[in-house]
């Protein structure tokens, strides 16, 4: 039935992302959702509690990782996705230091998280722009 409904309608000719891609997408879509409550919490003076934190840190590693795969998925060089996973990465650095300030029972300095946030959008912002341009 689905193969019969994909011949008779037509699709616009729009490259699909691949199964890396959406996964990254996914998480870091989630990721970044955790990530404004995160932010909230702690301007509202708040300590976030360690599980959402971890969560929220796992929610991007896998969308790191994801990103990395989707890279790595064939020999051509891609620059956007170079571009999202260098943006990924500096995200990451500044999760390293949110871990080690919160360790330390240090207060994290809300222009990092900032930061942070910036970085991880343009990321989203760069993979989901690749996914849908032509060719």
């Amino acid at each position: 039935m689905l193969f019969l409904a994909q011949q008779l309608i037509p699709t616009p000719d729009v490259p699909e992302p691949d199964a890396a891609r959406m996964v990254a997408l996914v998480l870091l879509f989630l990721a970044m959702s955790g990530g404004a409550v995160l932010a909230t919490m702690h301007v509202r003076g708040r300590v976030p509690p360690w599980p959402f934190v971890l969560v929220h840190g796992a929610l991007g590693l896998g969308a790191l990782t994801a990103t990395f795969i989707d890279l790595k998925r064939d020999e051509a060089v891609r620059t956007m996705p170079m571009v999202a996973f260098g943006c990924l990465l500096v995200t990451a650095l500044g999760a390293f230091t949110f871990f080690a300030l919160r360790l330390m029972k240090k207060k994290v300095p809300i222009p990092l998280i900032g930061a942070h946030a910036a970085f991880a959008v343009t990321a989203f912002i760069v993979l989901l722009v690749d996914s849908f341009r032509d060719g």
